[in-house]
């Protein structure tokens, strides 16, 4: 099963190194490794050409955004199984082998998140975040965003092309900071998200990053799926106990065996 890995880039000197190593150094080596950059004016693409024998494809011209980047490098893709990968994020060593595992395990999943985590500017994991189930319906709605019921973090997303194809085979361009919901809103249309007890992904937080404007995060989350004020009460007040039943609950889980073989849980409640 090839996989490949899309990062964007644009003035990233100072953690994509650190990045570019995370993906090379996977243990599964059936990668497709794509590179966009949106003409870096710092020192990115000496740091890219440093490594130019482990990217199949290098894109490097102005572009409309990280999102416009995205789709670049998506359209010269042909794995299997599809990952974005921003320039300040890591992903763990075992992240792509255990993905496909995953998928081979149980064929029918077509879409997997792992557990979140954050990294610090100094490369420290800081928070790990629990292990929880997520719901469809509740997808649909657009109720997984920091101002509900947390964010779905793409770097440690997984999901199969026949899924992104279904979908409409394209990120969304016309927003900035929020695609990724978008796309996991369209996802949810066609597929149940599977939760994976392991950890896939980091997600950096520093001051410079575009994701850390969290009031054009949440706009633009309104303008794909408004949350109006009753639905907002609502999440307040039953957020905290809907955190603890998702974690004990028991569907879309996969967890893993002693020996490492990932197995799916039968359901224990009947939340859709």
């Amino acid at each position: 099963m090839k996989v490949t890995v899309v990062m964007p880039v644009y003035n990233g000197e100072e953690y994509i190194e650190y990045a570019i190593k995370s993906v090379i150094n996977q243990s599964y080596k059936n990668i497709q490794f794509i590179l966009v950059d949106g003409g870096s004016t710092d020192s990115t693409m000496d740091i890219v050409n440093k490594y130019s024998e482990f990217f199949e494809i290098v894109i490097s011209e102005k572009d409309n955004g990280m999102y416009d980047a995205i789709n670049k490098g998506f359209s010269h893709s042909d794995g299997d199984l599809m990952l974005w990968l921003n320039s300040d994020d890591y992903l763990f060593e075992n992240a792509i082998e255990t993905a496909v595992m995953v998928m081979k395990k149980h064929p029918s999943i077509k879409w997997m998140k792992g557990r979140n985590a954050y990294l610090d500017q100094n490369n420290t994991i800081r928070k790990i975040a629990c292990f929880k189930s997520y719901y469809k319906s509740l997808l649909k709605l657009g109720f997984y965003r920091t101002n509900g019921l947390g964010s779905i973090m793409q770097e440690t997303t997984f999901w199969h092309r026949e899924l992104y194809e279904k979908a409409g085979g394209y990120v969304n361009t016309e927003y900035k900071v929020a695609s990724d919901y978008e796309l996991w809103v369209r996802f949810s249309q066609f597929e149940t998200l599977y939760s994976v007890n392991t950890l896939f992904g980091a997600f950096r937080q520093h001051t410079a990053q575009l994701s850390g404007d969290i009031k054009a995060y949440e706009t633009e989350c309104n303008e794909i799926k408004n949350l109006n004020f009753i639905k907002l009460s609502l999440l307040k007040i039953f957020k905290f106990p809907f955190y603890i039943y998702a974690m004990l609950d028991r569907k879309n889980k996969i967890y893993f065996d002693r020996e490492g073989e990932p197995y799916h849980l039968k359901q224990i409640a009947h939340f859709q």
